[in-house]
């Protein structure tokens, strides 16, 4: 149960005594309270504490604590103010704001002022009580009616001691209580703010993306929800994972990367590291790739708690995705040690939300040309490595003219073939200098059933055969080194299998398609969870400057995640 003060300064702790000192029930404790006191007709909204712990909070013009006990799952404040405004403005803030109690009531009445409210006082006092159901309806309506109060909140509590409720700022002169809708249960706002808070670290992949990670853990740690992270050699980035539900069982993985790739040189008219809407859109760098599938993710977490999840949700957060999936790897070799792998993966890579079951494949290499120097004068005495390494470039050019032949087209992927590009090149000192070095990166982006080192080994033939013998017969120091950069297998989900059948329940659509660029899904797959590709935005955005996820995009990937809770809940044990 909980209760609120309704007018005056001294109501809220009056309460609290009641409660926590002469041990009466709540309904008790508030008609007693409002029968020794003068009251009026005001809105109010309703703090619970899920954990039946009781918070005060007192503030004044400089918004200070006066007490705060054990209140860090608390879900609302509340403040003495008329204005139907000002209150939503408090409860959005509330709800809005991680960490403490404290901090988040602070944010809820700088909120109050900054919508033209006063400053105080405010004054709350709550108590759960263990006998909540799950998803059940509780309103003070119900225990206050014989007061004749008529201004109250309803509230839906997602029970097994949920750690976080669902408040919706009341209406005046409510006669009896209203149930909660599914979308007050989890709605676009959370995700939305959760995006904005995502937005805000700069996780670029040659950056560390702790903070972010840190950040994750401490919105899961207050709704109850324990992880483990994953971190590099270096200890400056994370993989995370945590599971929600039974953990005796598979479940489905919902998956995204952590890191953006950077925005130097590209011409943003925003801010690429704070959220800006306009015009429906979310921009941000990381709002389409994919920041804003993980926060959809993270605001789903308060309704999987608050569903009887029969199989569980397990999150998982990697770094360096962006770099080759480098960070997955780690937190795989450990979830695949473990007794219960997950059956499924859901990754939240931007397709629009239309459900993809496959994409290429990606070898990524460095060759390296040690030529021999000399003036430009005598050029025939040395071995140019620029244009020893342009040679090399162009059978890699001839490789992927020959990939694109017909037979080998798999209609699937757009292009349909696999192909080999060269995109970065150094070499040279001066232009009176024959260059002894020159290095050049490609890769190859392979359809399934395509091997990508047959390139590698197709170039390297070349080098024995052709380019080092010539290169030798000037200086026989001379050498030509192929270095793996990274690399990850491309993904080909059966349509028939238990994972394509889930996207499309959760899509409403069973026209599978495929993706040109790659993601985490080729290793999941290879670690025996089954994979599908599913979130909100393009990637005709990503990588862009001003890259954005609309508004409507994000509401329907939290909708696609209320479907998995239900699914999850009804699946067979």
């Amino acid at each position: 149960m909980a209760t609120q003060n309704v007018t005056l300064p001294a109501l809220g702790p009056r309460i609290l005594d009641l409660l926590e000192h002469d041990r009466m029930a709540s309904d008790a404790a508030l008609a007693h309270a409002l029968s020794a006191s003068e009251w009026s007709e005001y809105r109010q909204v309703t703090v619970i504490d899920s954990g039946e712990r009781t918070a005060l909070f007192t503030g004044q013009q400089a918004l200070g604590l006066h007490r705060a006990v054990a209140g860090d799952q608390c879900v609302a404040a509340g403040n003495m103010l008329a204005d139907r405004n000002v209150i939503d403005a408090i409860v959005l803030a509330f709800e809005r704001t991680p960490g403490a109690l404290a901090d988040r009531l602070l944010r809820a009445m700088h909120a109050a002022v900054e919508a033209g409210g006063e400053a105080g006082p405010v004054h709350s006092a709550a108590r759960s009580r263990s006998s909540m159901r799950r998803c059940g309806l509780l309103s003070i309506c119900e225990w206050i009616g014989r007061t004749k109060i008529r201004s109250a909140s309803s509230m839906r509590c997602g029970a097994r001691t949920s750690p976080r409720c669902r408040i919706t700022s009341c209406a005046r002169w409510i006669r009896r209580p209203r149930r909660a809708t599914e979308s007050q249960v989890m709605n676009d706002t959370s995700s939305r703010w959760l995006l904005e808070q995502l937005i805000g670290f700069p996780t670029v992949s040659r950056d560390s993306n702790l903070e972010l990670i840190a950040f994750i853990r401490q919105y899961l740690a207050d709704l109850g929800v324990a992880s483990e992270v994953f971190h590099n050699d270096e200890r400056t980035k994370a993989s995370l994972f945590a599971t929600i539900g039974p953990g005796d069982r598979g479940g489905v993985v919902l998956s995204g990367h952590t890191d953006v790739v950077p925005v130097d040189g590209q011409a943003w008219t925003v801010d690429p590291f704070r959220l800006t809407e306009q015009g429906g859109r979310l921009y941000g760098r990381g709002t389409a790739d994919m920041k804003g599938y993980i926060a959809s993710v993270l605001g789903a977490v308060p309704h999987f708690l608050a569903c009887d999840l029969h199989l569980p949700v397990h999150l998982a957060f990697s770094y360096d995705e962006e770099v080759g999936c480098l960070g997955v790897r780690p937190m795989l070799a450990e979830i695949a040690r473990r007794p219960h792998r997950p059956r499924l993966c859901l990754i939240g890579e931007p397709t629009g939300l239309e459900p993809v079951l496959g994409h290429k494949g990606k070898l990524a290499m460095r060759c390296h040309v040690k030529g021999a120097a000399c003036h430009s004068a005598y050029a025939p005495q040395g071995v140019n490595a620029i244009q020893y390494a342009a040679r090399l470039i162009s059978r890699l050019e001839a490789i992927g003219e020959d990939l694109a032949r017909p037979e080998f087209h798999d209609h699937r992927f757009d292009p349909p073939f696999s192909t080999v590009q060269t995109g970065v090149i150094r070499g040279g000192r001066a232009l009176n200098i024959v260059p002894a070095e020159c290095e050049f990166d490609f890769e190859v982006r392979a359809v399934p059933g395509f091997d990508a080192r047959s390139v590698a080994e197709d170039l390297q033939s070349y080098v024995d055969a052709e380019v080092l013998p010539k290169m030798r017969a000037v200086r026989p120091d001379t050498d030509i080194l192929l270095q793996p950069l990274n690399d990850y297998p491309g993904l080909a989900t059966d349509p028939q299998s238990e994972a394509a059948d889930l996207l499309a329940l959760l899509c409403g659509s069973n026209e599978f398609g495929t993706v040109a660029f790659g993601t985490e899904g080729g290793l999941y797959t290879q670690a025996g969870i089954a994979t599908v590709v599913c979130g909100p935005g393009s990637m005709d955005q990503g990588h862009k400057p001003d890259e954005f996820v609309t508004i409507e995009q994000l509401s329907r990937c939290d909708a696609m995640l209320r479907r998995l809770a239900a699914e999850l809940s009804k699946a067979e044990r």
